[in-house]
């Protein structure tokens, strides 16, 4: 409205020379900016204000960034808007990067965004925070938590119990033929959406059974009773999809663009509106249990789960195993405003990375038979030796062609194919120095698919991490990061797929819908395909 009374009180004509003036000095400055920079590195030339988005055209981003790395090398630079970003696809240019040392010159993944502080992200938790002190205190809460003994062993027990719950409903859910048809895709983000807010909260949403009820209802069928807020669950699984949706959108979308473009400025509300409304489900969270802990007796043991360890951390109510002292980290106790950044960001990394890499995996399984017959092998003769057992995670450690269906899949068609690092100080990069606030993309699914590394990396072979010594090395460091930004939840994320495979493709066949399906996927921070509608029935001849 401001800007409106402004263009009628100096008129229209005014006001378009204001504003070509100001692009043309814009334009001039930013091309000056291009032309004299330090260091320039192949790559498609930007335009002003919107940087490469033009010669990407209608490419799904990973397909655009491996067309430019055919053309221009293992580094290059591509623009976001007037923003530069080096992009490296070659290991090598990015083992400083990975440094496990707290002096690293890497300890930051993106600069301070504007648009997050207005989203009210910036400087908090841990994925995109540019505050490396507050990064520091945060993670060490939330490594104290993942890390304990008694989260892995109740992680595996929690995964089957939540998984042969989403195997009774589908089994309800078959038609005449005794086939369940479904989008695969959306029971696996529901299903990690249960497991990363139990394992984070102790309680859980009950995403799943929402999702069940609401697919009854679209098949003209009769949802089952519940006592549970199901509205909520899917609201709040909603929400944290359009959160993920809204950091892209902040991150990118100028501030002024945000502010005055009438339909982005109307996304823009959108955003923080569900960001409110996410906020103080988590807030109302964070304080309920507070009182639980509280009024709880100190001869009564308080729940297992990263919460109430974040809330009694270096208390007398301690629930960790392990305590790491030290003044740095237990001078005070984390803010309700701590304990909530640390559990958004929690969420959002917990649902999207397994999930979609299940996905690939019943998508990659249909493709290749003769690996779903040795994977089915394998877990015959697992369950033959477990007997009435119930999985736990010694046992899970045997399920070695398991563990190398998940590694081949994370390295040939990743869920996360890129990671960031922004430099804290002057360092060399390919032979070439560069200024501190540098920004990398350290491009996964490039260095994964690089034939340096990998013999025939086009093919899909599980068998090659059973004699690849150079890759086996490579994949951890890569795949989740590396260094001190190495993701803290790849283990738990390895403890769901074990479970998930083992347990579904042991009971159940799984087939594609449409058995041409093309292997296309959408990348908004995140790789996923949009929807896989599968068919599944009970296995035949189960041993």
């Amino acid at each position: 409205m401001a800007l409106l009374n402004l263009i009628f009180s100096i008129g229209l004509y005014n006001t378009f020379l204001i504003f070509l003036t100001l692009i043309i000095v814009y334009t001039c400055r930013f091309y000056y900016k291009y032309f004299t920079r330090e260091n320039p590195l192949p790559g498609p030339l930007p335009l002003p204000f919107v940087g490469n988005i033009m010669d990407r055209g209608f490419d799904e981003f990973v397909e655009y960034t491996e067309r430019m790395q055919k053309k221009y090398g293992d580094i290059f630079e591509i623009y976001f808007g007037s923003q530069k970003f080096i992009m490296l696809s070659k290991y090598e240019y990015m083992q400083n990067m990975f440094d496990y040392s707290l002096n690293s010159k890497y300890m930051r993944r993106i600069p301070y965004f504007s648009g997050l502080d207005e989203l009210d992200v910036a400087g908090k938790g841990i994925a995109l925070n540019h505050n490396v002190n507050v990064w520091k205190f945060n993670r060490h809460f939330i490594s104290r938590a993942l890390f304990t003994p008694s989260f892995s062993k109740y992680s595996v027990i929690w995964t089957q119990n939540l998984i042969e719950e989403m195997m009774d409903y589908w089994k309800d859910g078959v038609d005449d033929d005794g086939n369940f048809t479904t989008n695969i895709v959306e029971w696996s983000h529901r299903f990690t959406t249960d497991s990363i807010t139990h394992f984070t909260t102790g309680m859980r949403v009950h995403a799943i059974e929402a999702h069940y009820n609401e697919l009854l209802l679209s098949r003209n069928k009769k949802p089952r009773k519940s006592i549970n807020d199901l509205k909520d669950a899917t609201k709040f699984f909603k929400s944290i999809k359009t959160l993920v949706i809204g950091l892209y959108f902040f991150i990118l979308v100028p501030p002024f663009i945000r502010k005055y473009f009438p339909f982005l400025s109307n996304e823009s509300k959108k955003h923080l509106q569900n960001r409110d409304w996410l906020f103080s489900k988590i807030d109302e969270l964070i304080k309920s249990r507070r009182r639980e802990i509280e009024y709880t007796p100190l001869n009564q043991p308080l729940r297992f789960d990263m919460l109430t360890s974040m809330l009694t951390a270096y208390t007398d109510r301690d629930i960790c195993e392990v305590k790491y002292y030290d003044e740095e980290y237990t001078s005070r106790p984390l803010t309700d405003e701590e304990v909530r950044g640390n559990l958004w960001e929690t969420f959002v990394a917990g649902i999207d990375t397994t999930a979609n890499l299940f996905t690939f995996v019943v998508y990659f399984l249909d493709k290749y038979p003769n690996v779903l017959r040795k994977l089915r092998d394998e877990l015959d003769l697992f369950f033959k030796k477990l007997g009435d057992r119930r999985l736990d995670l010694d046992c899970l450690s045997q399920l070695v062609y398991t563990e190398a269906i998940i590694k081949e899949i994370f390295r040939i068609y990743t869920p996360a194919p890129y990671t960031a690092r922004n430099s804290t100080a002057k360092d060399i990069v390919a032979g070439l120095v560069w200024p501190e606030g540098t920004q990398y993309i350290i491009n996964i699914h490039g260095i994964n698919n690089n034939e340096v590394y990998w013999d025939e990396p086009e093919k899909f072979n599980p068998e090659r991490w059973f004699n690849n010594k150079k890759s086996e090395k490579l994949m951890p460091h890569v795949v989740f990061g590396g260094g001190r930004r190495v993701c803290p939840g790849r283990k738990l994320s390895y403890i769901e797929l074990k479970c998930m495979i083992a347990l579904i493709y042991h009971k159940l066949d799984i087939e594609l819908v449409v058995k041409d399906t093309p292997l296309k996927t959408k990348f908004v921070l995140i790789r996923a395909f949009p929807e896989l509608n599968v068919r599944i029935k009970p296995r035949q001849n189960n041993i």
